[in-house]
């Protein structure tokens, strides 16, 4: 890697690590939250931790929690959380130009990680997308706040 390539890396990781600080203030007590609302709904541990590290689709999580409280079959919570983020496909439509040289490991890291937070951040207020093009920004936004949102999660379940 070059030293120009390097440097291109390091600011856009740290960049986006720095970015996420503010999203990751709004992300811990939604976590916590969840972890207590989780085990109080009768999912183990490990159920929570697989859902927030799979799932992790803040409003779709609270409400398959219920539907599983509930009964509800699998297809149904699918079909409810689908229903839900019906909005993402919208939004991953409008980044996919930015990353014409994307790799299937890109794309997936991406989509786990595209959310309402994540996307506003890398918009402007007149609605043009930014620097959203740069994947090592993403790399840095997406690392610190799932690295961040799980450990809040085991720490609502503890709570319980």
């Amino acid at each position: 890697m070059s030293g120009e390539t390097s440097l291109e890396v390091s600011r856009g990781f740290t960049y986006g690590l720095r970015q996420s600080l503010t999203i990751v203030i709004g992300y811990a007590p939604v976590a916590v939250t969840f972890g207590i609302l989780a085990t109080q709904f009768g999912l183990t541990y490990w159920e929570a931790g697989l859902m927030s590290f799979f799932v992790y689709a803040g409003a779709s999580q609270f409400i398959a929690i219920e539907m599983i409280h509930q009964g509800a079959t699998v297809w149904m919570i699918g079909l409810t959380t689908l229903i839900i983020n019906i909005r993402h496909l919208l939004m991953s439509l409008s980044v996919v130009p930015y990353f014409s040289e994307r790799t299937l490991t890109w794309s997936l890291g991406l989509a786990q990680g595209l959310t309402d937070e994540t996307f506003v951040l890398n918009t402007t207020p007149n609605g043009s997308i930014v620097i959203i093009h740069n994947p090592f920004l993403w790399a840095g936004l997406l690392t610190f706040l799932f690295s961040r949102f799980v450990p809040n999660l085991f720490l609502g379940i503890s709570l319980e």
